[in-house]
C-alpha cells in the first residue's frame, strides 16, 4: 500500500472521530484545555505564594492575609487540577472504547466491500491483519492530536507566556531542552514503521502456527497425528524472527534516545543555572525563582511526558500502524449498481481467468449459457475449474478474459452487494456458528428471529435438509446452543452439514449454488435430500457442484470440466451416449450406485 502523508492520516482519524463521537467530543475538549491551563496557573499560583511569605517576612505589618489568600489560591488550583485530570482520563478512555470499535466496525465493512479476487493476494491478507492490528493504535493517535492542541499547546502557551514575562532567555533555553527528544521521536517513528511492515507476514505465520496447536477445531488431527512438535517447531521459529526484528529496531532506537536524553538532561542544567544568575543579577524575585524552580520538574515532566508518552511518543509508534487502516480505508471496492438483481439467465463468452501471481489460468476460454429456473451441475476431476467456474457464473470473481453477463449486462455494471441480493449457496466448507439452531439458520437472511416469532419457515427449510429438530440431538429445539463451549451441544459432520444446507436454503434467492453440499452424509441419504432440494427449487435457478455423478442425473444439463475447460455438456443420457470423459468417470463409481 503506498505510504499516506501524516496530516491526510490525521484528517481522516479526526473526521472518523468527530462522526462517532458528535456531542461527546465537546467535554473531552473542553476539559482538557480547563486541565492545560489549571496546570499552567499553578506555577503562577506558587509565585504569588512565594512573594506573599516574602513580602511578610520583610515586613510584619503587611500581615498573614496575603499568605492565606495565595494558599487558598493554591489550593484551588490543586483541587480543580486533580478534578479535571480524573475526569479528562475518564472521558479519553470512554471515547477511546468508541473511536476503536467505530474503526473496527469500518474495517469489517470495508473488507466486505473489496473484490473477493484480492482475498487470494497475500499482500491483501497481510492489509488486513496491519489494519486490524492499528485499530487501538489508531484511536490513540486521534485523542492524541486532540491533547496536543487542547491541552499541551494551552499549557505551553501560558507557561511560555510565563516564563517570557520574567526572562526571554528562559523560553529560548526550554526550547532547547525538548528539541532533542522531538528529534528522537520522529527516527523512531520512521523505525517502527519499518518494522510493521517486515513483522506482519510474521506475525500471521505465527498466529498461524499457534492456532494450529491449540485451538478446538485443530486439536483432534493435530494429536491423533502426532503433529504438535512440527507446528511447535514451526512456531518457535517464527516467535524467534518476529523477536529479533524487535530487538533490532528497539535497539536501534534505544541508542539514539539514551543520547538524545543526555542532550536534553544537559539543557536542563543550563535552565537551573540561568534561573540561579538571573535571581544573582535581580532580574527575578525570590518568590519568582522558587516557583520557577519547584515547577521546573513539573514543566519537564509535562513536556517530556508529551514528547515520550504523549503526542509525539503516539506519531512515532502508533502512526506506522495507522497509516495502515487508513490505507485500508482507501483500498478500491468493487463499484456498480447496489439495486437488486433480479436473475433471469447467465452467460459467459470466451471467459478465460487466473488468479494473481499466476501465469496459467484456472479456467479458459469458456463459453456457456444458463437459463432463467434451468438446473446444471458441474462435474469433473478435482483441480478441474470447477469451484472457479462456479465463482465466475455467480459474479464473485470477474474474468481476466471476455465477458461475464447477467440478464445481458456485464457483471461488471453491479455492485457485489446488488449482484448477490438473489444468490444463495451450500458449501462443502460450512461455518459452525457457535450459536442456536435458530441463528445458524436464519443468519442467512441477515436479520434476527426471536422465539416468539413465527418459526414455520425455519422448521420447512430444516425439513428439506434432514435437520430432525424433534430428535434427541436437540435437547432445547431451535434453542439448542451448537457448542459445548457454550454449554450446548456439537454435532456429528452430516448434522452441521444439514444445518448448512437449511442456511443456504432459507435465504431469500433466484440462484442456489450447492459445492458438494452433501460430503459428509451417506449417499442412500444424499439422494433423498437432492429429490426434496429438486422439489424445493423448482421454479429457480440451480447450480450443482459434485464428484459424485449419481448426483448430477437430477440436473437439466451436465457440464464435464477437465484441466480448466468445458469438455462435454448435454444430459445424463447423452453424455453416457458419448463414451467420453463422463462415461468413464461414471462407469469408475457405478459400483457406488449398484
Amino acid at each position: 500500500m503506498k505510504q499516506l502523508s501524516f496530516f491526510k492520516v490525521i484528517r481522516i482519524l479526526l473526521s472518523i472521530r468527530l462522526q462517532k463521537l458528535k456531542w461527546r467530543l465537546a467535554p473531552e475538549v473542553l476539559v482538557s484545555i480547563a486541565r492545560g491551563l489549571i496546570l499552567g496557573f499553578g506555577i503562577s499560583a506558587m509565585h504569588l505564594l512565594f512573594d506573599s511569605v516574602e513580602n511578610t517576612l520583610r515586613d510584619p505589618s503587611v500581615g498573614w492575609s496575603l499568605i492565606v489568600q495565595a494558599v487558598l489560591i493554591l489550593a484551588s488550583v490543586i483541587v480543580s487540577e486533580q478534578f479535571l485530570t480524573q475526569a479528562d482520563n475518564y472521558l479519553r478512555e470512554t471515547n477511546d472504547l468508541l473511536m476503536r470499535g467505530e474503526i473496527l466496525s469500518r474495517i469489517n465493512r470495508k473488507a466486505a466491500g473489496i473484490d473477493p479476487i484480492a482475498y487470494e493476494n497475500t499482500s491483501h491478507l497481510e492489509n488486513i491483519e496491519k489494519a486490524n492490528e492499528g485499530a487501538e493504535y489508531s484511536a490513540y493517535l486521534s485523542r492524541s492530536f486532540i491533547e496536543l492542541f487542547a491541552f499541551f499547546l494551552p499549557f505551553l502557551a501560558y507557561v511560555g507566556w510565563y516564563l517570557y514575562s520574567l526572562r526571554p532567555l528562559l523560553l529560548l533555553a526550554m526550547l532547547f531542552v525538548f528539541a532533542p527528544t522531538i528529534v528522537c521521536q520522529i527516527i523512531r517513528s520512521r523505525i517502527i514503521s519499518k518494522l510493521e511492515n517486515q513483522s506482519a507476514p510474521i506475525r500471521r505465520q505465527f498466529e498461524h502456527y499457534e492456532a494450529a496447536m491449540c485451538r478446538r477445531e485443530f486439536l483432534k488431527e493435530t494429536r491423533q497425528l502426532g503433529a504438535f512438535n512440527f507446528f511447535f517447531g514451526r512456531y518457535l521459529k517464527s516467535l524467534k524472527l518476529l523477536n529479533t526484528a524487535i530487538w533490532k529496531a528497539e535497539g536501534t532506537s534505544k541508542k539514539i534516545e539514551i543520547v538524545m536524553q543526555i542532550i536534553t538532561i544537559a539543557g536542563y542544567g543550563g535552565v537551573l543555572l540561568l534561573l540561579m544568575f538571573s535571581l544573582r543579577d535581580g532580574i527575578i524575585t525570590i518568590g519568582a525563582f522558587a516557583a520557577v524552580f519547584a515547577a521546573i520538574e513539573r514543566i519537564f515532566d509535562v513536556v517530556n511526558g508529551m514528547i515520550l508518552w504523549g503526542f509525539f511518543s503516539d506519531v512515532s509508534e502508533n502512526l506506522a500502524y495507522s497509516r495502515n487502516v487508513v490505507a485500508f480505508y482507501n483500498l478500491p471496492e468493487r463499484d456498480g449498481d447496489d439495486s437488486p438483481v433480479h436473475i433471469c439467465d447467465i452467460e459467459l463468452k470466451n471467459v478465460s481467468f487466473s488468479y494473481p501471481g499466476r501465469e496459467d489460468n484456472a479456467v479458459t476460454d469458456i463459453s456457456l449459457k444458463i437459463g432463467k429456473n434451468e438446473t446444471i451441475a458441474i462435474v469433473g476431476e478435482n483441480g478441474a475449474g470447477k469451484s472457479t467456474l462456479v465463482k465466475l457464473i455467480t459474479g464473485i470473481y470477474l474474468p481476466t478474459t471476455g465477458q461475464a453477463l447477467i440478464n445481458g449486462n456485464d457483471m461488471r455494471t453491479f455492485s457485489m452487494r446488488g449482484l448477490f441480493a438473489n444468490i444463495s449457496g451450500i458449501f462443502q466448507r460450512y461455518q459452525k456458528y457457535k450459536m442456536t439452531v435458530r441463528e445458524n439458520i436464519v443468519i442467512s437472511q441477515g436479520h434476527p428471529v426471536a422465539a416468539t416469532d413465527d418459526d414455520t419457515p425455519v422448521f420447512e427449510k430444516a425439513t428439506v435438509a434432514g435437520v430432525e429438530i424433534e430428535s434427541g440431538s436437540y435437547p432445547d429445539g431451535m434453542d439448542t446452543i451448537l457448542s459445548r463451549e457454550f454449554d450446548g451441544v456439537d454435532l456429528s459432520g452430516g448434522q452441521w452439514q444439514r444445518v448448512a444446507i437449511a442456511r443456504g436454503l432459507y435465504r431469500n434467492h433466484q440462484l442456489i449454488v450447492l459445492d458438494e453440499p452433501t460430503a459428509a452424509i451417506d449417499p442412500i441419504e444424499e439422494t433423498a435430500v437432492y429429490n426434496k432440494f429438486v422439489e424445493f427449487t423448482k421454479n429457480m435457478t440451480g447450480i450443482l457442484v459434485t464428484h459424485r455423478l449419481g448426483s448430477a442425473k437430477i440436473a437439466d444439463r451436465i457440464i464435464v470440466m477437465d484441466a480448466g475447460r468445458i469438455v462435454e455438456e448435454g444430459s445424463h443420457e447423452s453424455l453416457i451416449g458419448q463414451d467420453g470423459k463422463y462415461a468413464e468417470m461414471y462407469h469408475a463409481q457405478s459400483k457406488w450406485y449398484s
